[in-house]
């Protein structure tokens, strides 16, 4: 009995201990419950995330602060063409996070008393960020950018056709780095609201572009017209088998090209053109002659010439200017006013058939493709200024058999009249002569005629065509000035001077005598029976005439 009353206190000294073991725990448990519960008021709960980030036990203050934090010193990096990259600051623009509910109304709406739950299981709450930030503080900031207002900005060109030292090409573009201000500010705005903190302007098409580049169809489409024009090879021909290359270098300074349009220099073609006249006229220019005895002379050059090489600078000059802007490669004949026969290394342009004429020696040579014909002494002009011979380079103009000469010395028949020069001054025979050469043209010569033998005139008559060079010089220049004004067509020196009522009219083709086809043996100029050449005047009735 003892050991069963025992073995009763025993079990109930435990069932005691254990009951006074439960109660402390429960007593610790609610203490611990009730200190929880105390510490959790104000304080988000344990395992508590807000939009992904842990606030677990943070007040309404630490947390605000935790909040705050993760946005303090975020930057946006602005990569710039070229790589450079500027910062701006947030902070800088007045940028500030907001939520929808406050970090009080979100702490409050927790059930602290379930504390012991949440480390169980996560609390895991959503609520809308916002933001907000000074758009006209963002707009400063960016207009201090070194890509919007450093001295290094550059505006963007287009690819466009330039005249270099070589030539026209294409320029191409350059992109420039000049920010389109009113593209970067959205762009940028875009990346802050998405709180971004990179930023790439380029790709985000922020800079100003050319309008043209350089595989504009039509741009090329100009630029190969004007390459064509400038690499057309031109080729001028200038008569008497000479021919000048018009160089590219030389064309080039007259080409201008503006507003998609190819214009040419028209007073530098023709002032080029009045440079190839100078060059390559030989009409009243002086060129030199290797007389009959063998001396070299200069003739030409006077007031009286009519014949050599005589360039028509106005229509060459368009001409020259068509086909410099035509870009075709081709060789273009320039038009002439007059011509020559030939043209040689030395300028002389007489060629091997032609009559050489000295008023010092008062004699006539004849030459025929390059052989002496016939020479033959003759009477010129009186040595002085109104009756002397004008000496120069000439052509036979007409030739007329059976010929009446009327002046005022009344009329003068000769049988051949070889005309060469417009007042009709001519070569012919005269039969009131009896001597010729010496000095009888310093007393008592013609008014400007080439008196010569009917022998001689007769013989050479044939062979007489238009065009044919007539060469007349003076070694000793007798008559330094010559106005000879019938020729000139003024009033005359003295009474005794000759009165021509000239009535004539030559119709010079300067061309056909040229043509290399033109058969200068056969050819027989029309006779006009009203002309009248010579200007011989009426000598006493014992002089000669």
């Amino acid at each position: 009995m003892a050991s069963k009353k025992r073995r009763r206190r025993k079990k109930s000294a435990a069932q005691k201990a254990l009951r006074i073991l439960l109660i402390v725990c429960i007593a610790a448990l609610a203490a611990a419950y009730g200190a929880g519960c105390y510490l959790m008021r104000g304080r988000f709960l344990p395992q508590t995330y807000v939009n992904g980030v842990d606030y677990s036990e943070m007040t309404a203050e630490e947390a605000e602060q935790k909040f705050r934090k993760a946005y303090e010193g975020r930057t946006l990096d602005i990569t710039e063409r070229g790589g450079n990259v500027e910062t701006i600051s947030y902070d800088d623009i007045g940028y500030k996070i907001t939520t929808d509910d406050s970090f009080r109304q979100l702490i409050d709406s927790q059930n602290y008393f379930a504390w012991p739950l949440t480390y169980i299981e996560k609390t895991r709450i959503t609520t809308r960020e916002g933001f907000e930030y000074s758009e006209s503080m963002l707009k400063d900031v960016l207009r201090e950018l070194d890509a919007v207002s450093g001295d290094a900005v550059t505006l963007p060109t287009d690819a466009q056709i330039v005249k270099t030292d070589t030539g026209y090409v294409i320029q191409p573009e350059t992109e420039g780095n000049r920010v389109l201000f009113k593209e970067l500010v959205p762009v940028v705005e875009n990346a802050v609201n998405n709180g971004a903190t990179e930023l790439n302007i380029e790709e985000a098409g922020c800079y100003m572009k050319p309008k043209i580049y350089s595989d504009d169809e039509q741009l090329n489409e100009r630029f190969s017209k004007i390459d064509k024009v400038q690499n057309a090879e031109i080729t001028l021909a200038m008569e008497g088998n000479v021919y000048v290359k018009l160089a590219r270098n030389v064309f080039l300074p007259w080409l201008n090209y503006d507003n998609g349009t190819l214009t040419i220099d028209d007073t530098a073609v023709t002032n080029y053109t009045a440079g190839l006249a100078e060059q390559y006229d030989t009409y009243m220019h002086k060129r030199q002659f290797v007389t009959y005895e063998g001396d070299t002379i200069e003739v030409g050059g006077g007031n009286y010439d009519n014949y050599g090489y005589q360039l028509n600078r106005e229509t060459s000059a368009e001409i020259i200017r068509n086909a410099v802007l035509s870009g075709v490669t081709q060789t273009v004949a320039l038009d002439w006013s007059m011509y020559g026969r030939t043209r040689d290394e030395s300028g002389s342009d007489f060629g091997n058939t032609y009559i050489e004429i000295s008023l010092d020696q008062q004699h006539m040579w004849f030459y025929k493709d390059g052989q002496l014909f016939l020479d033959t002494s003759v009477v010129t002009g009186t040595a002085t200024p109104s009756r002397a011979t004008p000496t120069g380079c000439f052509q036979v103009l007409q030739t007329l058999k059976d010929h009446t000469m009327r002046g005022s010395y009344g009329e003068s028949f000769a049988n051949y009249v070889i005309a060469i020069m417009t007042n009709g001054i001519a070569i012919h025979d005269s039969s009131w002569r009896e001597d010729y050469g010496g000095d009888i043209w310093l007393y008592s010569g013609s008014h400007g005629c080439v008196n010569t033998p009917y022998e001689a005139v007769s013989r050479m008559y044939d062979e007489m065509f238009y065009g044919l060079p007539v060469i007349i010089y003076d070694r000793n220049n007798t008559v330094p000035e010559v106005h000879n004004e019938a020729y000139t067509g003024g009033e005359h020196e003295t009474s005794d001077d000759y009165d021509y009522d000239y009535d004539y009219d030559y119709d010079y083709d300067y061309e056909s005598y040229y043509d290399e086809e033109w058969d200068y043996e056969t050819y027989e100029p029309e006779v006009e029976e009203t002309t009248v050449y010579d200007d011989e005047e009426a000598y006493d009735d014992d002089s000669d005439y």
